[in-house]
């Protein structure tokens, strides 16, 4: 009896100190990292230290996102690779066709998302996170949506008088506004899949577009068409636009930080471009993949991501997140989440290409 239970005690005393060495593999650094993203060990945070690197693709992320993550994680170097949602979701569905395996991380607007997803290019990964999460926004295994974006005008404060900008505040208003006369007006392309295409054809869906949209015609003085929300933003502060129609992102944000004199505006009822991700299939960086996933899902990113983004968690605004100098900015009001203007998808690719084929030519001189 004696030897049995010294034996017993034996192993039990070996079990402790092996899991003793695996916690004190675990660096300081790693187990700090760990407390930003509740939930997630902390020999995955200690995994992505030893990785050191992960890559992201996505169309727009706010300058706030990255901070505070660096700020949480200073030891994963994030790999960005930022292109317009047309492009970014050829390059990925290239590679992937072609066996690469050269991305952790794949986030776009959701109706570009959802193809690369049904094709099977997304980990099953089940979030620490995923009981915080509605079933509407878990699109599929493994994929979440991190936000969603209201689509609306930046302007100059300069060059945009109080009256337009009331105008501007809801959908009626912003179609048939007189006060856009002699107005430079940029607007972004709306590829299919993108945050642009998705917001427009909910408005086609809502809308009248031939009659509401068409009375602007030969009220504005110009109209340029740019690639993505960030080369629209820099040509409005640039003076070469007096009004831009986007969907509000990380762009906005960043260059409002940084004293630009720009506005913005969310039109009522508010259209939201939802966009969602995951971790993609053989990521070169498992551990870093997960650490930054989570923290994007985490309260820590989801208040990172104001100004631009609406929480996918509760569905309203996130404007306890929102920095003062914005709000008090006269021109601020704060978005009304109470009612969306939403469009069923089928309705929508139906009345895609009417809708993509306007949008270039809807504010043309005629």
């Amino acid at each position: 009896m004696s030897g049995f239970i010294s034996v017993s005690g034996a192993v039990l005393m070996a079990g402790v100190a092996l899991n003793s060495i695996a916690h004190a593999q675990v660096s300081s650094e790693a187990a700090a990292a760990a407390k930003f993203i509740p939930g997630l060990a902390a020999e995955i945070v200690e995994a992505a230290k030893k990785e050191g690197t992960v890559t992201l693709y996505a169309g727009q992320m706010g300058q706030g996102q990255f901070d505070a993550f660096k700020k949480a994680v200073p030891f994963v170097k994030i790999d960005y690779v930022q292109l317009p949602a047309g492009q970014l979701l050829a390059r990925f569905e290239a590679e992937k066709q072609a066996g690469l395996n050269q991305v952790d991380l794949f986030m776009s607007p959701e109706a570009g998302f959802m193809p690369m997803f049904k094709r099977g290019w997304c980990e099953a990964y089940r979030s620490v996170a995923d009981a915080r999460f509605s079933t509407a926004a878990k699109p599929g295994a493994g994929a979440y949506r991190v936000g969603a974006a209201p689509f609306g005008f930046m302007f100059s404060p300069s060059r945009t008088d109080s009256a337009l900008v009331a105008d501007l505040k809801t959908w009626k208003g912003a179609f048939t506004s007189e006060k856009l006369k002699g107005k430079r007006l940029g607007v972004v392309n709306p590829t299919p899949g993108s945050a642009t295409a998705y917001a427009l054809e909910t408005l086609y869906a809502n809308y009248d577009g031939s009659s509401m949209w068409g009375t602007q015609r030969g009220l504005v003085s110009a109209v340029n068409i740019y690639a993505s929300a960030a080369p629209t933003s820099s040509a409005l502060i640039a003076g070469e636009l007096d009004i831009a129609g986007v969907v509000i992102l990380g762009p906005a944000g960043d260059l409002l930080a940084s004293g630009a004199p720009i506005g913005w505006v969310a039109p009522e009822p508010l259209v939201m471009a939802p966009f969602a991700g995951c971790i993609a299939t053989n990521p070169p960086h498992p551990n870093a993949a997960k650490v930054l996933w989570e923290f994007l899902l985490s309260d820590a990113g989801q208040i990172a991501q104001a100004p631009q983004l609406i929480s996918v968690k509760s569905g309203v605004d996130i404007d306890s997140g929102m920095p003062d100098f914005i709000k008090k900015q006269p021109w601020y009001t704060p978005l009304n989440t109470s009612q969306l203007l939403e469009a069923p998808e089928e309705t929508r690719m139906k009345i895609s290409p009417t809708a993509l084929a306007d949008w270039q030519n809807i504010f043309a001189k005629k």
